[in-house]
C-alpha cells in the first residue's frame, strides 16, 4: 500500500499502550504488558504482548519492514509512484537556483554516490523521471527517505541487541 499509494514519507510503528488510555487497562489486567518504560514509538519495541505470534517474530517483521522501505528501488518506485498521482506539485521559488543546485550536489556526493550504483541508478532514473517543476520535490523526497534510512540503520540494530540484551538477562535471573 505505502509503495503503489506513493507515500514518500510513512510513520510505520508499533503500538505503546499508555496509562490512563482505554487501551491500557485491558492489556493491564491480561497481562500483555512488557515492563518497558519508553514510550518511544520510533524504534523497534513496544510494550505490548502480541497475541498469536513471538514478540521477536513482531520485531524482527518490523525491522524488516523498515529495512524493504528504504531500499533504494523502493524509494524510486514509491516517488515515481507520488509523481504519477501528483499533478502539481509545490515549487520552491522562495530559494534561489544557487541554493537548490547546492542541495542537489550535497545530496548527489553525500547521500546518493556513498549507496554505489545501484542508488545512483535509480536516484538518476528518479531525475530522468521528474518534470522541472517536480524536480524539487523528487530531490527532498530523497533527502528525507535517506535521512531516515540513517536513521533506521544507527537505531533498530541498537534496540534490537538492547532487548537481546535484556532477555538475557532475564534468562540468566530464571
Amino acid at each position: 500500500f505505502i509503495v503503489s499509494s506513493g507515500i514518500a514519507v510513512s510513520m510505520v510503528a508499533l503500538h505503546h499502550a499508555l496509562p490512563k488510555t482505554p487501551l491500557y487497562d485491558p492489556l493491564h489486567k491480561a497481562g500483555r504488558l512488557r515492563g518497558l518504560s519508553s514510550s518511544d514509538n520510533t524504534g523497534p519495541e513496544t510494550n505490548v504482548v502480541p497475541l498469536k505470534m513471538p514478540y521477536e517474530e513482531l520485531v524482527e517483521g518490523f525491522r524488516k519492514l523498515h529495512r524493504r522501505l528504504l531500499e533504494d528501488r523502493v524509494i524510486f518506485r514509491r516517488l515515481s509512484n507520488k509523481l504519477r498521482f501528483l499533478k502539481n506539485p509545490l515549487d520552491s521559488p522562495h530559494d534561489p537556483w544557487s541554493k537548490k543546485l547546492a542541495y542537489l550536489f550535497r545530496l548527489f556526493f553525500f547521500g546518493i554516490l556513498p549507496g554505489g550504483f545501484s542508488r545512483t541508478y535509480y536516484f538518476l532514473r528518479s531525475i530522468l523521471k521528474s518534470t522541472p517543476r517536480s524536480l524539487a520535490t523528487t530531490v527532498t523526497d530523497w533527502i528525507v527517505s535517506l535521512s531516515l534510512k540513517s536513521y533506521v540503520d544507527r537505531h533498530f540494530d541498537q534496540a534490537v541487541s538492547h532487548t537481546q540484551t535484556a532477555l538475557q538477562a532475564l534468562r540468566e535471573k530464571l
